[in-house]
């Protein structure tokens, strides 16, 4: 399901108020994902709203050809898809791992008990 296109900057978006209704009725974002597109300044709000919401997915929209929603340029198209995937790949860490049930107290050291 694509929930929400982060496609317009920072604009207080539909997509955006959508999000906002799910998470105030506790309705799950399994199955969801947000898409933007890899550039730097293009990802920034859609991985805001992916740390924010907390959505389990991510969908990093990339064309080869001229595109009326973005401009990317295909020389750097490697290099900045890596660190689209890189920031992503943090804020799911920040909000999914280690899942809650699994942190413990104990020690790397101790004996589990």
């Amino acid at each position: 399901i694509a929930l929400s296109g982060m496609y317009y900057g920072g604009a207080y978006t539909v997509e955006e108020q959508q999000l906002e209704l799910m998470a105030l009725t506790g309705t799950s974002f399994d199955g969801c994902f947000v898409m933007c597109a890899p550039s730097s300044a293009e990802r920034k709000h859609g991985l805001q709203v992916l740390r924010r919401f907390a959505v389990p997915n991510v969908f990093f929209d990339v064309t080869t050809t001229a595109n009326v929603r973005f401009d990317i340029a295909l020389d750097g198209l490697g290099p900045m898809l890596l660190d689209a995937v890189r920031e992503a790949h943090e804020v799911f860490r920040e909000n999914f791992y280690p899942p809650r049930n699994a942190r413990s107290t104990r020690a790397p050291w101790q004996a589990p008990r």
